[in-house]
């Protein structure tokens, strides 16, 4: 006959529990910061792009900005949609990015950083 009571198991299985459950809420503050930082980086991105749309309003040239800037984000163009033609046809021209349709600075729209790298 062995000696382990249903309590011993118990407190065996816990144990075990207990360390996958720290592992758990360590991922879980992980994810939670990274959630904080994205956000914060769009926050800053949409601003910066808001700033550079600001400066060539205020007669900056984006050839100056850029050469002094050239470490910042990235404003990229987008295309937007222009008044209908006489055709009726839509034409589609290039415009300064808006802070909501600006892409975090130097992702380019591409895949996040850590998917890049892991792959």
């Amino acid at each position: 006959m062995s000696d382990t009571t249903t309590q011993d198991y118990d407190r065996q299985l816990r144990e075990l529990l207990d360390s996958r459950m720290t592992a758990g809420h360590r991922l879980a503050e992980a994810a939670s910061a990274e959630h904080a930082a994205r956000a914060a980086h769009e926050d800053a991105a949409r601003a910066f792009s808001a700033a550079f749309s600001a400066a060539l309003s205020a007669g900056w040239s984006e050839r100056e900005l850029r050469a002094v800037f050239k470490s910042a984000g990235q404003v990229q163009p987008v295309a937007r949609r222009t008044r209908t033609s006489s055709s009726g046809t839509r034409r589609r021209g290039v415009a300064a990015a808006t802070p909501e349709q600006a892409p975090p600075a130097g992702t380019h729209g591409d895949s996040h950083p850590a998917e890049v790298a892991g792959a």
